[in-house]
């Protein structure tokens, strides 16, 4: 356990990381680093900062569990706009607020929206079609199924 003036020299240099904003969301404004989908989570010491937040102002953290925000702002260090939960819980999370990569920004797509949509939309055949934009025509029956780039 940290001795009481290592605990307060920690909350003296959160502090001097962190503005409050309108919406109550303690904003980092330290050091971030890109997270998934490029977003910037807050980091001090070898520590993302929402997770030593949790730790100066809640308590422990179980090495199994993520830090989870209820306000979906990847910078807010708000213990009170915080929750634990494990990691199936923290992509339930993301998916429900529709934050997982689809389309374009999957890491494993080979087309762009407007070629997903030409490819759904367009009345020529998938061969005709999958010749055009470069990738097989199963992937053309795929999007037109719903299989894939269901969103467009």
């Amino acid at each position: 356990m940290k001795t009481d003036s290592s605990y307060t020299k920690s909350i003296a240099r959160f502090w001097r990381n962190v503005n409050i904003d309108k919406s109550g969301c303690w904003l980092w404004i330290g050091y971030c680093i890109k997270g998934p989908k490029l977003l910037p989570y807050g980091r001090l010491n070898h520590k993302l900062a929402h997770r030593l937040s949790w730790e100066l102002y809640v308590g422990e953290i179980q090495k199994e569990l993520c830090v989870l925000h209820k306000c979906d702002n990847p910078k807010c260090v708000n213990p009170w706009h915080l929750f634990l939960g494990t990691r199936l819980d923290n992509m339930k999370d993301r998916n429900a607020k529709l934050r997982q990569a689809r389309g374009e920004k999957s890491g494993r797509a080979k087309l762009t929206e407007e070629q997903a949509k030409y490819a759904k939309y367009s009345s020529e055949h998938p061969r005709v079609v999958a010749h055009k934009i470069g990738v097989t025509k199963s992937i053309i029956y795929n999007i037109r199924a719903g299989r894939i780039w269901k969103h467009v």
